[in-house]
């Protein structure tokens, strides 16, 4: 979980909450990454889930990689700009896998676009949950870290 504005939560790994600008992305299968994209390395774990690594002995991250974390970045308008709020889910996991599942980095987010647009016009997301800020923030503040999620139609 990040946001530029909401209070801090306590994320696993003891990543920072706070979006900074030009700096916070989500990678790989939506893990949180602050700084320079191209120092990643990744280790890819027996079920293909792929993770950040700290081991010089891991491979670096792919320029396929780097393009689709580009297009993460979680300071801009499509995460709600200034009010950013970012609920990355833990999906795939483990049993999403086994169930032949695929995908990476499913968020519910802030939108700016959702917001200018309005629902009706706005042409939606890659697959993530998009919110108008306020009620974005609201969730934000409301859950934690490990708060299990369910969607409904």
């Amino acid at each position: 979980m990040v946001s530029k504005n909401g209070p801090q939560k306590k994320n696993p790994g003891g990543v920072s909450s706070f979006v900074a600008d030009g700096q916070t992305y989500a990678v790989l299968d939506t893990e949180l990454y602050f700084g320079d994209l191209k120092k990643i390395r990744v280790k890819v774990l027996p079920d293909g889930t792929r993770k950040i690594s700290h081991d010089v002995n891991d491979r670096l991250i792919t320029p396929l990689e780097i393009r689709i974390a580009q297009g993460e970045r979680l300071w801009t308008d499509a995460y709600g700009g200034k009010d950013a709020y970012v609920m990355a889910l833990d999906y795939p996991n483990p049993k999403d896998r086994a169930e032949g599942k695929t995908g990476s980095c499913i968020e519910i987010h802030a939108s700016l676009k959702l917001e200018k647009e309005g629902y009706k016009k706005y042409t939606g997301t890659l697959g993530c949950i998009s919110m108008y800020p306020d009620y974005a923030k609201r969730v934000y503040e409301y859950v934690n870290p490990g708060t299990p999620v369910r969607i409904v139609e």
